[in-house]
C-alpha cells in the first residue's frame, strides 16, 4: 500500500511538472518582447531606441534643490539616451536588476528625474537614479519597459552595465537635455 501511495505521488509531481512546462511553451505571448544590448549600443524599444552610456555610484545624492539625501545602500545614476522613432517612445518603468535577479525601481526620492518619453528622432539624455543595497553592485542590467509592472506583451530593453566603485563625494544627477543626432 505504501509503495502505491509513493508511486501515485511521484506520478502527480511529474504530471504537474509537465503541465507547467507545457503551459510556459504554449503561452509565450504573455511575456514581454525583450531586446538585449551593452553599453554604448542603441537597443530597439519600439517605437524608438534606448542607449545606456554608463553608470556610476555614490554614498549620497544631492537633489535638484541642493539637499543631500543619504542612503543605507548606494545611489546609482545610469546615463541614458532615449529616442523616439516614427512616433514618440514612452517608458513606463525603469528598473535595475542585479546578478541575484533582484529588481530595483528608479527612485523618485529627492526629486530624481524619471525620463518617461522622447519625441521622434529627438534624442533625450538624462541620468536615471536608483537606490540599491551595497551588495547589488557589480554586473547590473538596466531594464526600460514600455508597460508598467505588468509588462506582458510590452517591449523591454535590457542593457548590461557594470558598477563597482562607489564615490565618497555626493552625486548630482544630470538633468535631461536634447542631443544632436
Amino acid at each position: 500500500m505504501r509503495r502505491l501511495v509513493v508511486a501515485l505521488l511521484a506520478v502527480a509531481v511529474l504530471g504537474a511538472g509537465l503541465l507547467v512546462d507545457h503551459a510556459e511553451r504554449a503561452w509565450p505571448s504573455t511575456r514581454p518582447f525583450v531586446r538585449t544590448g551593452t553599453v554604448g549600443e542603441e537597443v530597439r524599444l519600439w517605437p524608438g531606441w534606448v542607449e545606456v552610456r554608463g553608470a556610476r555610484a555614490a554614498n549620497s545624492y544631492v537633489d535638484p534643490y541642493g539637499d543631500e539625501i543619504p542612503t543605507d545602500g548606494v545611489w546609482v545614476a545610469v546615463d541614458v539616451v532615449l529616442t523616439g522613432g516614427r512616433e514618440p517612445v514612452g517608458v513606463a518603468q525603469w528598473t535595475l536588476e542585479d546578478a541575484a535577479g533582484r529588481r530595483f525601481q528608479a527612485s523618485e526620492r529627492g526629486g530624481a528625474y524619471l525620463m518617461d518619453s522622447a519625441q521622434p528622432e529627438s534624442p533625450l539624455r538624462a541620468e536615471i537614479v536608483f537606490e540599491v543595497p551595497r551588495d547589488a553592485l557589480g554586473r547590473l542590467v538596466v531594464r526600460a519597459g514600455t508597460r508598467g509592472a505588468d509588462d506582458r506583451l510590452g517591449a523591454v530593453a535590457a542593457i548590461d552595465v557594470t558598477v563597482e566603485e562607489v564615490s565618497q563625494r555626493p552625486m548630482t544627477a544630470e538633468q535631461p537635455r536634447w542631443e544632436e543626432r
